[in-house]
């Protein structure tokens, strides 16, 4: 293999117009293909860093797509085809520790988030159920991403406190790296429980209304159960709730209730999160990798053309396939025998 790899070196040099075409012709071809495709794994493919992500799914209801608090509640607690239901949402906010404040992006989830999901800690551990009620000691998660970039991977961070909108805060982990949450593109530098909602943004009343829709709610079925079976029992109780929570909205009129009890319920997967992004662009970027494969095919095709090309030329210049003047055996060392027959 190695005279061989030498006599194709040797071959090359020879003709560097020819291999340096045919060269780039590829890594034009190869290389935007790549692109393409590490494009549409990253929007459309790669599955979130959590335990079964097959299993994840998430709600979305008309018209926006969001739940209010009390609804996510009557779901978590009264379903049947999930092993469990969360719910998330992004607040702005500030947080300091040891120097000045600086704006930070708060990620409020519900309490079991990171047990559903089955996410285990880089540090300390993860919110719990008992840090989502209310009296509870305020505690955050930071991200890996903050942690490291911010803190410097500092573990002194650890069961300490920072002022998060100038009220102190007890760290009681870091999330593992890689994790930022269910939404892609989305990058939160911590996570806090519901119940701090209102101290990560004073100005939010909403919590407890039934017609105030703001919470992005997923959840993971259970095993053996499929998107259509918990399409079908959940639906149904979907509108049993708006049935019972009807008499709390204000000011219904009765075109109002015929669009609120005609709401619909969907499960869809959502092993890459929930992303807009991937909605809007997988099928154009789809197009564009047939686009780009199409071009392989011709590079392809026009390296091949030259190699028949070239092959074509010699052959015209000699009845025996080699050039009129065969070049000196000195430049074959003591393989020219089989490199002549080669020519």
């Amino acid at each position: 293999m190695w005279n061989e790899f030498r006599f194709a070196l040797r071959t090359l040099r020879r003709s560097r117009g020819v291999a340096g075409v045919a060269v780039l012709s590829l890594a034009l071809g190869i290389g935007a293909n790549m692109a393409i495709s590490s494009l549409i794994y990253q929007v459309a493919v790669r599955g979130l860093p959590v335990a079964n992500p097959e299993r994840l799914v998430v709600l979305e209801s008309d018209p926006y797509n969001a739940f209010s608090k009390p609804m996510y509640e009557a779901l978590r607690d009264r379903n049947q085809s999930l092993s469990g239901l969360i719910a998330r949402m992004s607040f702005p906010a500030t947080l300091a520790y040891h120097g000045p404040a600086s704006s930070v992006q708060a990620e409020v989830v519900s309490g079991n988030f990171f047990g559903v999901l089955g996410v285990r800690p880089a540090l300390g551990r993860l919110l719990m159920p008992a840090d989502d009620r209310n009296g509870s000691e305020p505690a955050i998660v930071l991200s890996h991403a903050y942690w490291k970039s911010k803190l410097g991977g500092d573990a002194a961070v650890l069961n300490s406190r920072v002022l998060l909108n100038a009220r102190p805060v007890i760290v009681v982990g870091v999330a593992p790296p890689g994790f930022r949450g269910l939404l892609p593109g989305n990058n939160p530098d911590f996570f806090a429980p519901l119940s701090m909602t209102r101290l990560i943004n004073p100005a939010w009343s909403h919590d407890s209304q039934v017609d105030s829709y703001w919470l992005n709610v997923f959840g993971s079925l259970k095993p053996g159960v499929a998107e259509r079976r918990a399409d079908a029992e959940l639906l149904p109780l979907y509108r049993s709730i708006l049935e019972d929570e009807l008499p709390l909205f204000s000011g219904v009129t009765r075109e109002a209730r015929a669009r609120i009890l005609g709401k619909t319920l969907r499960v869809m997967p959502a092993a890459q999160g929930l992303s807009g992004l991937r909605q809007q662009w997988q099928t154009p970027l789809v197009v564009l990798m047939a686009m780009t494969g199409l071009v392989l095919l011709i590079a392809c095709a026009n390296v091949a053309n030259l190699i028949l090309a070239k092959a074509a030329a010699g052959s015209a210049r000699s009845p025996y396939g080699w050039p009129s003047e065969p070049p000196a055996i000195t430049c074959f060392g003591k393989y020219w025998r089989r490199a002549w027959c080669w020519r």
